[in-house]
This record gives C-alpha cells, sequence and structure tokens, in this order.
C-alpha cells in the first residue's frame, strides 16, 4: 500500500476549511464545520465519510471537510488554533495534555472507540514476540503520538524497562514505510491497522502488541471539541455528534460498503485492506454496556487515576471527569431537532 500523507484533503459539501468561528444560527442554515481524522487519510476515517455519503451530516445541516490528522498532540493545536472545529484523538493522550494547556480547552464529546487501539507493532523476522522483546529495539514514532505518550503506563504493567528502548521520531507518513524497509524494528500504530501493513510486509507477518492487553480501562479514539465552541454552540456540537455516531454505526455494520465510500475518496488505499481493517473496528466501538459513542464518568475516572498513579500527569492535580469530557445530547432525538 502506497503511503497516504497528511498532505491529502478530502472536502466534503463544499465545505470551508478552517474552524466554523460562527454561534448559533437560524433554523434551515447549513454550517460548515471541519474535522481532522486521526493520523493520515487512513480507513479509521470512514465514518466521517459514510455519515456524509448517506446524507446523516445534511440531515443535521452540516457540510463537513474532512482533513487528515497529525497525531493527538497536533491534532489538539490544530484545533484550539481555531483552524477544526472537532478532531479525533487518543482520550488517555489527551488528558496528558489538558494540564498543559496555556489557551483554552476542550473535551470528549463522543467516543469513537471503548477501548485503546494503541499498539506497537513489528515485524515477524524482528525477534519481536513480547513486550519485554523491546528492549534495545528502535521503536519509530510520530511527535505527540498517543502510543509514545502512553508508553511509561504500558511499560511499567508489561513488565518492561523503559529506559532500554529506543524511541526515534519521524513523519507519521513514514512509518509503515520505515517498518517495512527495516529501518526501526517497530513502530508505535493501531489494531485497527494491521492489514494494511501485512499488505505491505508481503510475506513477513507483523506481530501485534495491544496496549488494551494491559490496560483494559483505557478509551481509545474519541472526538474533541474546544470549550468555546461547546459554550458558544453547544447544538452544533450534538448535531454533529449524532449525524457521526450514525455513521460509525453504518460503518461497522457494513464494512465492504463502508471501504467503498473511503476508497472513492481516498483512492491512495486498497479496497481489500480498507475492508480488514474497518472488520477491526467492530470490537472497538462497543463495549460492556457501552454503545455507539458512549462516554462514561467511571471509566474516565479511572483513567485519570491510572495516569496519575504512574506520574503521567500530576498526581495532586484536581481532575474530575467533566474536566475531560462533556455530554452533548439525550438518546432518542430526531436528525434536525435542537438539543435541549
Amino acid at each position: 500500500m502506497a503511503a497516504v500523507t497528511a498532505a491529502v484533503v478530502v472536502a466534503v459539501a463544499s465545505a470551508g476549511c478552517a474552524g466554523s468561528g460562527q454561534g448559533p444560527q437560524p433554523p434551515g442554515a447549513v454550517r460548515e464545520v471541519t474535522v481532522l481524522g486521526p493520523v493520515n487519510s487512513l480507513p479509521m476515517d470512514a465514518p466521517f465519510h459514510v455519515a456524509d455519503a448517506r446524507g446523516h451530516y445534511a440531515a443535521e445541516g452540516l457540510a463537513v471537510t474532512i482533513r487528515p490528522g497529525q497525531g493527538t498532540a497536533r491534532n489538539i493545536g490544530v484545533l484550539l488554533n481555531g483552524e477544526a472545529d472537532f478532531a479525533v484523538v487518543d482520550l488517555s493522550a489527551a488528558i496528558v495534555q489538558l494540564p498543559t494547556l496555556d489557551k483554552g480547552g476542550f473535551r470528549a464529546v463522543s467516543a469513537l472507540y471503548q477501548r485503546s487501539i494503541s499498539t506497537i507493532t513489528a515485524l515477524s523476522s524482528s525477534g519481536i514476540s513480547r513486550p519485554s522483546d523491546l528492549e534495545g529495539k528502535r521503536i519509530g514514532y510520530p511527535a505527540g503520538g498517543t502510543n509514545y505518550t502512553l508508553f511509561p503506563a504500558y511499560a511499567e504493567v508489561a513488565g518492561i524497562d523503559a529506559s532500554k528502548v529506543i524511541w526515534q521520531q519521524m513523519d507519521a507518513g513514514q512509518l509503515r514505510p520505515m517498518l517495512v524497509n527495516k529501518k526501526v524494528d517497530a513502530v508505535a500504530e493501531t489494531v485497527i491497522g494491521t492489514p494494511g501493513i501485512t499488505v505491505m510486509a508481503g510475506g513477513d507477518p507483523p506481530v501485534v502488541l495491544p496496549y488494551s492487553d494491559v490496560l483494559s480501562d483505557l478509551y481509545g479514539n474519541v472526538i474533541i471539541a474546544s470549550t468555546d465552541l461547546i459554550d458558544r454552540d453547544p447544538d452544533l456540537v450534538a448535531r454533529f455528534v449524532a449525524a457521526t455516531n450514525r455513521g460509525l454505526g453504518d460503518t461497522i455494520g457494513d464494512p465492504h460498503a463502508a471501504a467503498r465510500v473511503f476508497v472513492e475518496r481516498v483512492p491512495q488505499f486498497k479496497a481489500d485492506a480498507a475492508v480488514k481493517e474497518i472488520e477491526l473496528m467492530d470490537a472497538y466501538v462497543r463495549g460492556p454496556g457501552a454503545d455507539i459513542g458512549d462516554l462514561d464518568p467511571t471509566k474516565v475516572m479511572k483513567t485519570i487515576v491510572l495516569l496519575q498513579g504512574i506520574g503521567t500527569i500530576p498526581g495532586d492535580l484536581q481532575m474530575r471527569p467533566l474536566d475531560v469530557i462533556h455530554l452533548p445530547c439525550p438518546p432518542g432525538r430526531s436528525p434536525g431537532t435542537p438539543c435541549t
């Protein structure tokens, strides 16, 4: 698979490329908004494309531009600079960023994955088969990437001496090529990205070390919005979340149809790999007692406690779940109906 770089921008429904910067609009007005995917343009973005293709955004009065993301830290920066309205980030890594912000803030408004999808991925030829094998190995990662940020927590629970791991920072689009060309021993990846690596690596199958194997209480990717947008136009947030969650449900309900939509818009990606990656999403979208998009304050608090316990965020920081998440709208709302 050819690498899909962050230079690719998929414009949907003729929307603008910057944040909306607008207050509530009159009934029937179409709002142009921008969302950043997690990193590059990958099948994980399919729910946004499907939500548009099936008219879910239009039903909510939205015209959406889908832009490739650059990882959690950079996505947060772009969002808070007003260049996007919504962004996909890893919740745990985003929590780590919250205390460092010197301008504005953000909240998670919907969960895409109920479990962490972060993983360290190697090839079988590397000799890596278990977490402790990472000691002395070179791991490629993007600046501000989730896997790097959370690695101390993963290493502590998995029994890895983190000081013996060699990290090499690189552009996100170079991770897979560097892995298959054996320029690094492993890379920061997602479980869902495994089929794409399998295609690139040929006869050298990937070895996946998921963070969720040892950090089971962590959410994966979530959608965030700035606190400014949430305060200024909560109904816009509710409409975007409702439409995206319908697109997410459609995506995991029919991976082949979702892959067709995605590949039509991002033709650099191979259709068969896109189907396989989308199929892997299903196990992460729902969790025990959790439906699509759910954010549970109790589970969020467990994440905060874990991150404080290993020193990733200050132990004396008074952080509550509602400092991290915003629950935008009760279920059962009809499309286009204001959230009250």
